[in-house]
């Protein structure tokens, strides 16, 4: 009876977390808006800027557990609007490598200042404990379902 009452919380948890995942990526849409980006691919930018060797598509897919085709859209897409280029990489001829530009890194810096400044508005009054506290939780619920 206790496992079925901690299964039936989780799955209000999880409920909970996608509807707050659909909220975040509308949210994240708003911010980049103006800048001529989605959340997706402000999420494809922060991936290629925080990444310590030059990442190519398929290492950029592997990371955010999407199909390649998924990624390749999203890469083409930044490398037309000018955020990224792609250069020649000398271990592959075929698989090119993703660099930020020097719009793409104007832009990330824009939307971190952005960011922080929605999340302190998002943060209302929750406190520092509670919300450790959820991150925690959350990351426990994750490596529990990665298993």
């Amino acid at each position: 009876m206790a496992e079925t009452n901690r299964a039936e919380l989780l799955l209000g948890l999880i409920v909970e977390t996608l509807q707050l995942s659909q909220r975040l990526q509308l949210q994240g849409d708003q911010l980049t808006k103006d800048l001529d980006l989605t959340s997706s691919r402000w999420g494809v930018l922060g991936i290629v800027s925080s990444a310590e060797k030059a990442l190519t598509a398929s290492d950029l897919a592997r990371r955010m557990q999407l199909k390649p085709q998924t990624v390749q859209r999203f890469v083409s897409a930044l490398e037309q609007k000018g955020f990224i280029s792609l250069v020649d990489n000398p271990g592959h001829k075929r698989a090119r490598l993703i660099q930020l530009t020097t719009k793409g890194e104007r832009a990330l810096v824009s939307l971190r200042e952005r960011e922080l400044d929605w999340a302190k508005t998002a943060a209302g009054r929750l406190k520092a404990a509670d919300i450790e506290r959820a991150t925690e939780l959350l990351a426990q619920v994750k490596d529990n379902i990665s298993q």
